[in-house]
């Protein structure tokens, strides 16, 4: 009887270390992020849980919206940003195809907020929906 439920509970626990390998679970980062960049635009950045992102640039002054694809990754206090797409109105920008990437460092970060100083100093505060 021992040696059955023995067994029964390693199937068990193999089941549930299959489910969390086999399974992407999100991040820190995965959800709605929106920031206020000043004069009237707003960023909204919906991160997947695979890292995968959309963000949306809006209040141009040309009514134009910008959108944005890429990957962000979180490493040793740094937020990782590869950019694979940038879309001005209806035009595709090009030389993004390969991915641009750019780090920033985590001045701080809980479930409602993202505080990231980007390259050349400008610190930007994000609020999760």
């Amino acid at each position: 009887m021992k040696k059955s439920i023995s067994i029964g509970l390693a199937a068990v626990l193999l089941i549930i270390i299959l489910w969390f390998l086999l399974h992407p679970h999100g991040s820190a980062l995965t959800g709605i992020w929106i920031a206020d960049l000043g004069q009237g635009r707003t960023n909204t950045t919906t991160i997947r849980r695979d890292g995968s992102y959309r963000s949306l640039v809006m209040g141009d002054q040309n009514g134009l919206v910008e959108t944005r694809e890429g990957r962000m990754d979180m490493k040793d206090g740094q937020l990782i940003n590869t950019l694979t797409n940038v879309v001005m109105g209806t035009q595709t920008v090009s030389g993004y195809s390969q991915g641009v990437m750019d780090s920033s460092t985590i001045i701080q970060m809980d479930d409602h907020t993202l505080v990231i100083r980007r390259p050349g100093g400008r610190v930007m505060t994000y609020i999760k929906k």
